[in-house]
């Protein structure tokens, strides 16, 4: 009897309690609406805390609303230059309490200044800020595709002069044997910037390549004057790698090794030349060879 008689006074108590006017404070987001035709140049507070006030039972029942707690605040009365206004800011934001036993009785929020500019859009290319890394035996068949390869760049005519290109996020990447396809978002505009799209689709093929060996003949250049001249080495090692594509297609003949010998003196019947790759097909990863100098001999 005790029990129920103490838990019905609690429950008299309680009501009592909740009829009561009392205050709390809760943290709002704000979201600044701009015009479609200007940008927003400045960084603004992106919450606020409000104190609120109201009758007991109104805090307890607001208090378990799933609802979030934001505000818009409307900038189109700001021309290129202003300030927040905090008692529009206070009313916008007792106008989301819809509650008329609720009200705003304070805001915490630090004054902003406010900068506006006109909206321009700039067309640049995309630069991939890639740093891949490929397993032996494996390249890229073709430079990385990026669909699209542009980016529609939005901002003030201020912001925009100064940018030529615009990066995409960093991508380390240890490539495979299926190549790559992955979307790639786009490095991230700072205040007052918007970028259409903000992803591109990134598709870099690989193929695999293969050492091969050719013996070239080595070609002597200048020698119109000379009746009877010898050069030694007279063909040099090659050692290609070429990408699968092409290994069956290149041959000795595709590539050019000259010993230019215009320039050496008429008097004398035995030079050092040195030896230049001029020539060599498509398909070629790498070329080495060891003889990179020739004797050249004249004979009278």
């Amino acid at each position: 009897m005790l029990a129920i008689c103490l838990a019905a006074s609690f429950v008299c108590w309680l009501i009592l309690k909740l009829t009561g006017t009392y205050s709390t404070q809760r943290n709002f987001r704000v979201n600044y609406l701009v015009p479609d035709n200007k940008v927003l140049l400045t960084d603004l507070p992106q919450s606020m805390t409000a104190t609120i006030q109201g009758r007991g039972w109104s805090l307890l029942q607001y208090s378990f609303s799933s609802r979030p707690l934001e505000v818009d605040y409307d900038l189109g009365y700001i021309f290129s230059e202003g300030r927040v206004n905090e008692n529009e800011l206070r009313t916008q934001a007792n106008a989301t309490l819809r509650s008329s036993s609720l009200s705003i009785e304070s805001i915490e929020f630090s004054g902003a200044d406010v900068r506006l500019a006109l909206k321009t859009s700039k067309k640049v290319p995309i630069n991939g800020a890639l740093n891949l890394s490929y397993p032996p035996g494996l390249i890229a068949k073709s430079d990385p595709q990026l669909q699209p390869d542009s980016v529609l760049v939005y901002g003030s005519e201020e912001q925009l002069a100064a940018i030529q290109s615009w990066p995409t996020d960093s991508l380390i990447r240890q490539m495979g044997a299926e190549g790559l396809a992955v979307r790639l978002a786009l490095a991230v505009p700072p205040q007052g910037m918007e970028l259409t799209p903000d992803s591109i689709q990134l598709n870099i093929p690989v193929e695999a390549y293969a050492d091969r060996t050719f013996y070239v003949p080595v070609s002597v250049r200048g020698n119109s004057q000379v009746d009877s001249f010898r050069i030694f080495p007279d063909r040099v090692e090659l050692k290609v790698a070429l990408r699968q594509s092409a290994y069956e297609a290149v041959t000795a003949d595709s590539f050019l090794i000259v010993a230019d010998v215009r320039n050496l003196p008429a008097s004398s019947t035995r030079n050092v030349v040195t030896l230049r790759l001029e020539q060599q097909p498509q398909g070629v990863v790498s070329v080495q060879f060891q003889e990179r100098t020739a004797n050249y001999f004249i004979y009278d």
